[in-house]
């Protein structure tokens, strides 16, 4: 007698590993069967063949990105209150995040639940959330009840020695310079100017519309002084600039607040974790606790740490020295951008598209040099072997361009007070429930029909090939007459002009027999 096979259903985890691997078998163009994936993960190949079609890996990717749903769970259906859901565990995360040292209980989640679920309109007076749905909240995002030890330790040096003692020591111990890792986010006036600046004079940076032309920028670095791609986070999804555009020089997002979110960068660690699982590499990445870094246990090839709260001007290397620089560097180029278009007699205008293209610019040339030392400076120290870069006075340059620009613009400004005026903008949302909802109602998949109709900028058009042939020789032109010619620089625009000629070839279309009679 045949037995019955005995039906297993699987976790939403294990779907996302198989999705996982079957794609990177894909992009490698890597052969394979179903019944190979079959044997290797014990699944069968029916079950298989529905989870990997498209829908229900966009499905399921989403169930682990953006949701944050424990992967130990096996279906999971749409909550009666989607809205109060993102809600609370946007608050739960925060929580969590900024004060480890308070006791949630399940009561305190099923009152904010509610308080959550009138603000947002999904619950009437009569109507209240029972402990029953709190249950499957915290089903499923794996969240349990554990017993706090000890009192919350208060900050001060015993706290950053302790850190630099046990835990960096640890981290020093166990990995390799290039695989110790430091992320934040920091805000940055991305169309600012000093002529501009001094409207924010007696306002406050967070109001009026010029600080609403804000971006936040994600950065990652690693102690060896490499530089991960950048993420910016805007305000429109669909700036008139980004028309046309089919690449990007960073990645880009969008909300109504520019914000960092928990959403956010729990995909990004997902990413990050993705790339690090190619490269074969185990890495540990340290944060700061803000509400928008959500504590994953679930990463694989990402170890977090997270430093103690209100030291990370001591213990973090970013906050040390990388993102000041950064933003100097940028700020200098919009400054040399600035007199360039003043010394040739033109209007100087400026979007987000050139901004995010000068943010590029300016981190592919950031010296490896500063990263490392800032790891240095706040004791997170290897020797580390690194190839010497040019060295300048990059002070001395910037406030000598910005000199010339004072004067053009005849303002009178501080270079601190230029640099320095996005310092303290805040990046992600705050643990108050008016902020949360905000951002509820502001999240980035609503938004797919929002354009920036306060962009003054023209849309983007491909340039007549007879135009790009010609700018391409000018330039070719410029630098063999240059005193100082860079060969290097040469022989990138030759094989740029070459490049550009085969494509203008391939993209010609043959002339119709109509064109002879005319």
């Amino acid at each position: 007698m045949i037995s019955k096979r005995v039906r297993t259903e699987i976790t939403i985890k294990k779907k996302y590993d198989i999705i996982q691997y079957v794609e990177s078998l894909e992009k490698a163009r890597t052969k394979f069967t179903l019944k190979s994936i079959s044997s290797r993960y014990g699944v069968q190949p029916s079950t298989l063949s529905d989870i990997l079609k498209k829908e229900n890996r966009e499905k399921i990717k989403k169930m682990i990105n953006n949701q944050g749903l424990s992967g130990s769970i096996k279906r999971h259906k749409q909550c009666k209150y989607v809205l109060t859901n993102r809600a609370l565990i946007t608050w739960f995360a925060g929580i969590r995040n900024t004060k480890p040292d308070i006791a949630i209980s399940g009561e305190m989640l099923r009152l904010k639940a509610n308080e959550f679920g009138a603000e947002l309109n999904e619950i009437a007076n009569a109507e209240e959330i029972d402990i029953n749905w709190i249950n499957r909240f915290k089903s499923n995002y794996g969240i349990s009840s554990q017993k706090l030890c000890g009192e919350a330790a208060s900050v001060n040096e015993q706290c950053v020695s302790s850190w630099l003692t046990d835990i960096a020591s640890e981290i020093l111990n166990k990995y390799e310079p290039s695989n110790i890792l430091n992320c934040d986010e920091f805000a940055l006036f991305w169309r600012l100017t000093p002529d501009k600046t001094l409207s924010f004079k007696g306002e406050t940076v967070h109001g009026g519309k010029k600080s609403k032309e804000r971006i936040t920028v994600l950065i990652t670095v690693s102690m060896s002084g490499e530089k991960y791609p950048l993420t910016v986070i805007g305000k429109f999804e669909n700036p008139r600039c980004f028309k046309n555009v089919k690449h990007l020089p960073v990645k880009y997002h969008s909300n109504k607040k520019a914000w960092m979110t928990t959403m956010l960068f729990t995909d990004y660690l997902k990413q990050l974790d993705l790339v690090m699982n190619r490269q074969n590499r185990k890495v540990a990445l340290i944060l700061d606790r803000c509400p928008s870094h959500p504590d994953l246990s679930n990463l694989e090839n990402i170890q977090l740490y997270f430093l103690p709260p209100y030291t990370t001007s001591r213990t973090q290397p970013l906050d040390a020295g990388i993102i000041k620089s950064l933003k100097c560097t940028y700020k200098k180029e919009i400054v040399q951008k600035q007199l360039s278009c003043y010394n040739i007699n033109e209007q100087f205008t400026f979007n987000l598209l050139d901004a995010l293209h000068l943010l590029q610019k300016s981190w592919v040339n950031f010296p490896s040099s500063i990263i490392i030392n800032c790891f240095k400076h706040v004791g997170l120290a290897k020797d580390i072997c690194v190839e010497q870069e040019e060295q300048c006075d990059f002070h001395e340059e910037f406030e000598g361009l910005f000199v010339k620009l004072q004067n053009v613009l005849n303002v009178d400004l501080d270079l601190a007070e230029f640099v320095e005026i996005d310092e303290f903008v805040q990046t992600s949302t705050e643990l108050e429930t008016s902020n949360i909802i905000d951002l509820i109602y502001s999240r980035p998949e609503s938004q797919n029909d929002i354009i920036d109709n306060t962009d003054d900028s023209v849309e983007i058009q491909m340039p007549p090939n007879k135009e790009i042939l010609y700018s391409l020789r000018t330039i070719q032109t410029f630098l063999q007459l240059s005193d100082d010619l860079n060969n290097e620089f040469l022989d990138t625009i030759m094989k740029l002009h070459s490049h550009i000629e085969k494509r203008i070839i391939k993209k010609t279309k043959q002339s119709s027999i109509l064109n002879f009679f005319k």
